[in-house]
């Protein structure tokens, strides 16, 4: 049996994803296995020198410094990312080996698998978007599990779209030291009444998929944060980051052309699906959300913009971000409650 080629002292980290009808043939599914490879903690000046300046550019405290909460925030960023590395996962009775990973580590791939060969492997077969597990072969000794889980989402449907940053979590996107400080310091907190909102979205049918504009890093923490919260679990897609490829400035941009694709792509992959977009006032959300809506308007239902710049809708802003759009299409929001009935 195939098992894959990592060492002992490698980690494999799965991402939810969601898979899709093979365009050619009504009864397979195209199911996307991504993640990323690496090294934990190991030494490298490179990585030490960034740990120096990113306690720099916080502005840490010994105290902080020493934190058991930024230490477990901190350690992602200083590990070996494994090139090269072929990756082979069990799906029920099958075995089936990835490309190989990049040079930062990440790895993705794509099986076809007929109906027959899925169904026995839902986690919850009454669900209407089941997921399915699985997991890593690991060589033997090795005794580890590496698991992850796809979900299956019906050609036609509801998917929700949504930021996180301010949108589900308050991070204070708009104020820099906020922001920071929130992401390394303090536990995550979910913006009033948004876990409520999206679990009785979800017992409506909707489908959820949670697109960021942040980095590879925080995939484990931000995932923890929405399972305690009460989100529903939905796909995850977080950027890319290595420290070889850029600098701690790096790695806390966001604009909005990093979720352009992921967006373009969700769009492409369900074309008989139907989109709720929610975002927020603190970067680009409504005018790439705007754009998304005119370029595809049997597709983009709705969006929804929470609110955090104290604009109102008539403001200039939005006149030009949502121009052409019929004002039924958009709407700005302050709190959960204002958006319940957006289904």
């Amino acid at each position: 049996m195939a098992a894959s080629t990592i060492k002992p002292d490698e980690v494999i980290l799965f991402f939810h994803t969601c898979a899709w009808r093979a365009p050619d043939a009504p009864d397979t599914w195209v199911l996307p296995i991504r993640g990323i490879v690496f090294e934990p903690e190991a030494d490298s000046r490179v990585r030490d020198a960034f740990l120096r300046r990113l306690r720099d550019y916080l502005g840490l405290s010994d105290t902080q410094a020493t934190s058991t909460l930024y230490q477990e925030r901190a350690r992602p960023f200083v590990v070996d990312h494994e090139r090269g590395k072929r990756l082979a996962i069990r799906l029920g009775g099958r075995t089936l080996t990835l490309p190989p990973s990049g040079a930062d580590g990440h790895f993705a791939g794509e099986l076809r698998l007929r109906d027959a060969e899925v169904r026995p492997l839902f986690e919850s077969p009454t669900e209407s978007n089941p997921w399915v597990p699985y997991q890593a072969v690991t060589a033997r000794p090795d005794r580890r599990v590496f698991a992850g889980a796809v979900q299956l989402l019906k050609p036609e449907g509801l998917s929700v779209v949504s930021d996180i940053d301010d949108t589900m979590k308050v991070s204070h996107c708009l104020d820099r030291a906020r922001l920071l400080d929130g992401m390394f310091l303090r536990d995550f907190r979910a913006v009033d009444g948004m876990p409520a909102l999206y679990a009785r979205w979800a017992a409506q049918g909707a489908a959820f998929h949670y697109v960021s504009a942040g980095i590879w890093q925080f995939y484990e923490p931000l995932a923890a944060f929405c399972a305690t919260a009460g989100f529903p679990r939905g796909s995850m897609h977080l950027q890319p980051f290595r420290i070889a490829d850029g600098t701690a400035d790096d790695a806390f941009e966001f604009p909005e052309r990093k979720k352009r694709g992921v967006l373009a792509e969700l769009l492409r992959n369900y074309p008989r699906r139907r989109f709720l977009l929610v975002g927020d006032s603190g970067q680009k959300d409504p005018e790439l959300y705007a754009e998304l809506a005119r370029a595809h308007p049997d597709q983009v239902q709705r969006v929804l913009i929470r609110d955090i710049t104290n604009e109102p809708a008539e403001a200039d802003r939005y006149r030009t971000a949502f121009e052409g759009l019929p004002r039924d299409r958009w709407q700005i929001f302050r709190e959960a409650r204002e958006i319940d009935g957006a289904l």
